[in-house]
């Protein structure tokens, strides 16, 4: 058997071509628990604030939105269904456009109601998104850490990534 030509596993094909599941539970929590805590935080400036019942419904109603988005989104992920490693990152990141798409429609129907006002409504649900998005991304980046191959040794030149198949000149 010759070692001069590359296996498929020194290469990471066969890790990219790997079916993997991503943790279902922990994503579903790092959606759901921030715009929860953001929810609750709204109630609580609110109340201390001494604001309206219409006001504070408003900013929990738009962090509430944001989870229900966001785990409906975790959920047509199917993270419990094995894809191949290379496939995550293309439906991760078309179920995070959907959210955004379906979080700021949510959030601009809820800003639109008069009886809501805009700022109490706006802030609270941006508060969510961002939250939401910071610990999904931690979530998804420690699951795809998890898969990554630690056997597949580094390009000879010492780059990064594979060499490249255009010319320069």
């Amino acid at each position: 058997m010759s070692t001069d030509r590359p296996t498929a596993a020194a290469t990471g094909i066969d890790a990219a071509n790997r079916p993997v599941t991503l943790p279902t539970v922990r994503l579903l929590a790092a959606v759901i628990l921030p715009a929860l805590a953001v929810g609750i935080a709204w109630a609580g400036l609110a109340l201390a604030a001494g604001w309206d019942r219409p006001r504070t419904v408003g900013g929990v109603a738009g962090a509430g939105w944001v989870g229900l988005v966001g785990a409906a989104t975790v959920a047509a992920l199917t993270p419990w269904s094995p894809r191949r490693l290379a496939i995550w990152p293309l439906v991760w990141t078309a179920a995070g456009f959907v959210r955004m798409i379906a979080a700021l429609s949510g959030g601009l129907l809820l800003y639109s109601r008069p009886d809501f006002g805009g700022v109490v409504v706006f802030a609270p649900t941006v508060a969510a998104y961002l939250a939401v998005m910071a610990f999904e991304t931690r979530e998804y980046a420690r699951a795809m850490a998890r898969h990554h191959p630690t056997d597949v040794p580094p390009p000879a030149d010492g780059t990064s990534h594979p060499p490249s198949t255009h010319s320069s000149e």
